[in-house]
């Protein structure tokens, strides 16, 4: 068998290009499949509670898998466990693409989804790894800044894609993407977790979830950051049916405004590079939540009116990508410095609420009927009022922490 380990002579702090093709792959697979959503539907004869399943079971894979890949990357090392995760994300991805029934595409979601988890979740380890907390929450805005990049181009690609070779293109797309990422991990990740767990069983990974859990200030950061995200998953499932029900636009008509959102959620991440070492972490965190509550209101007060264009959703969900972007680096990094020794665990933690509450809200999404537009906005709105109350409890329980 082939070793995973970096030779010690070529062992160094990873550089930007490795994180951020570890932190891409996973959303890219995620964005370039929603312009193809109604083109799913119409293709196979399912309603549009059965095409969001696609989103939903991702979701619910990726928030599963990081409460596994987090432990087995404390144990076993960082490197090893990614590998192993992008060669299964890329044979599910090519299996996605030749599914014959919407029961075999579901399954392979939910393998690309598990292979897609270990880029998320360990490239933030990694970071935490070399970095203190402020620096660590400066580092992940930026490789999210960069990173951004990808899924930003993904809805466009994939609307492309699918208007001229129908919704298996993107599929096939994403399994180059898997192999060209495998490459980059493989010849650039070196080990960055020197001081792994001795054992790992289920006995030690609800110990350490226990000792994480039973922390106020943990669960208020990861709340925090993974409400925050559900405002997000919530958009991504309504958004594609009301552009193509309510608006009658085609695919490529999402993937040109979410243009826009990706934009705001890289200057969002760009503003976390810039100030969340000097400003500090709760600092950037109380700007974005509020940023986030004050465009949720506006939001609401958009589709209360007559105008009938989609920049009534996308002018403000502008905004909360920015708050977005500000508020989740430096929420992640908190939550993962409580107990660096375990980093990898507390980011399996952060990843499970964050796609589990996306997971919710996206189910929800879907099973309301009526307007897509007013329950997309309703999810969104409960979603961002959960951020703001996790926020008041991780400032209230993590005075005197020290978390560097």
């Amino acid at each position: 068998m082939l070793s995973t380990e970096t030779p010690a002579a070529t062992r160094r702090r990873p550089g930007l290009l490795v994180l951020i093709a570890m932190a891409a792959f996973g959303p890219a697979a995620l964005n370039i499949f929603l312009p193809s959503m109604p083109g799913l539907q119409a293709s196979m004869g399912i309603d549009n509670a059965t095409a969001q399943l696609t989103l939903t079971v991702y979701l619910a894979a990726l928030a599963i898998g990081q409460l596994i890949v987090g432990p087995l990357s404390d144990r076993y090392g960082r490197r090893p466990v990614a590998l192993v995760g992008i060669a299964l994300f890329t044979f599910a991805s090519f299996y996605c693409a030749i599914a014959d029934s919407i029961t075999e595409l579901l399954i392979g979601r939910v393998l690309q989804a598990a292979g897609g988890t270990t880029g998320m979740a360990l490239a933030r380890a990694v970071v935490r790894d070399i970095h203190t907390r402020n620096r660590a929450a400066s580092v992940i805005g930026y490789v999210t800044t960069a990173m951004v990049t990808v899924p930003m181009l993904a809805p466009v690609f994939g609307a492309f894609l699918d208007e001229v070779a129908g919704w298996r293109a993107g599929f096939y797309f994403i399994t180059g993407m898997g192999l060209f990422t495998f490459a980059i991990v493989w010849t650039q990740l070196s080990e960055t977790n020197l001081n792994r767990v001795p054992e790992m069983n289920l006995g030690t990974i609800f110990r350490n979830a226990k000792r994480l859990l039973a922390e106020p200030a943990f669960l208020g950061y990861a709340l925090n950051s993974a409400f925050g995200a559900g405002v997000f998953f919530a958009f991504l499932a309504g958004a594609p049916f009301v552009m193509a029900q309510t608006y009658g636009l085609p695919p490529s008509a999402f993937g040109f405004y979410f243009i826009t959102v990706s934009f705001g959620y890289m200057f969002g991440n760009f503003c976390s590079g810039r100030f969340a070492e000097r400003a500090g972490a709760n600092r950037m965190i109380v700007v974005g939540t509020l940023l986030m509550i004050a465009s949720l209101g506006f939001l609401v007060a958009m589709n209360m009116t007559s105008i009938a264009h989609p920049l009534v959703i996308f002018i403000p969900v502008f905004f909360i990508a920015i708050a977005n972007g500000i508020n989740i680096p430096s929420a992640v990094a908190s939550a993962i410095s409580i107990h660096p020794n375990i980093a990898g665990s507390a980011a399996g933690i952060v990843g499970f609420l964050q796609f589990g509450i996306g997971m919710i809200a996206t189910w929800l999404v879907g099973i309301v009927y009526g307007d897509t537009r007013i329950a997309m906005v309703m999810v969104m709105v409960a979603a961002g009022l959960g951020a703001l109350l996790a926020m008041a409890v991780a400032l209230r329980t993590s005075r005197g922490l020290n978390f560097d």
